[in-house]
């Protein structure tokens, strides 16, 4: 049906039908052509430039007019100066992030809802800034278009993801147990959303 990252956490994001959805990561442009299907709006926010193009080239090559593609970095941009948004899409970015709890506090400013897919980690290694998991290596940040933008970023254990979100009070779980995953660690699918929203 579709890229095998989002065939769990697809229904959900019909089923909420959100209208204005921000995508963090898109790499190809994949996923934001079947989210812009389905809303009002899109906005796409890109580190790396050859994906921006990529991205804009599967976007308008669908013909869709309803997608903002940004070049940014996840790292430090400023996702308030967007809006809110009804739903973020995150499949594929938080684990390559030295920080991610730097950008599950700024999704939770702009948004109630986030879904997506991400790499834990099976054990506790190392330690940053409270949480549990491990430093992971990316492979070749200057040149591969699969890589974070920085040289390292962290892994958290499943139940230290949960408890990531649970610090900027939202409630967030994996459809099933993350699964050993070829690139390492574990993978699955989560949805995470406000509390008292």
């Amino acid at each position: 049906m579709m890229n095998g990252r989002i065939n769990r956490i697809w229904p959900e994001f019909l089923r909420k039908a959100p209208q204005r959805v921000l995508e963090l990561g898109p790499l190809d442009g994949r996923d934001t052509v079947l989210l812009a299907r389905e809303c009002r709006e899109v906005i796409a926010i890109e580190g790396r430039i050859n994906n921006v193009t990529d991205t804009r080239d599967a976007v308008y090559g669908d013909g869709l007019g309803n997608v903002d593609v940004r070049f940014d970095n996840l790292e430090t941009c400023d996702l308030a100066v967007l809006g809110r948004f009804d739903c973020v899409w995150a499949s594929g970015i938080l684990y390559h992030l030295p920080a991610p709890w730097d950008l599950v506090r700024r999704i939770a400013g702009v948004s109630d809802v986030c879904l997506g897919w991400t790499h834990v980690a099976t054990d506790e290694r190392d330690i940053a800034n409270g949480y549990g998991g491990w430093h992971y290596i990316e492979d070749k940040p200057e040149t591969s278009r699969l890589s974070g933008l920085s040289g390292r970023s962290f892994w958290l254990t499943e139940s230290e993801f949960v408890r990531m979100w649970n610090d900027v009070n939202f409630w967030c779980r994996f459809y099933s147990p993350p699964q050993p995953h070829t690139n390492g660690g574990l993978a699955g699918q989560f949805i995470a959303e406000k509390l008292d929203a």
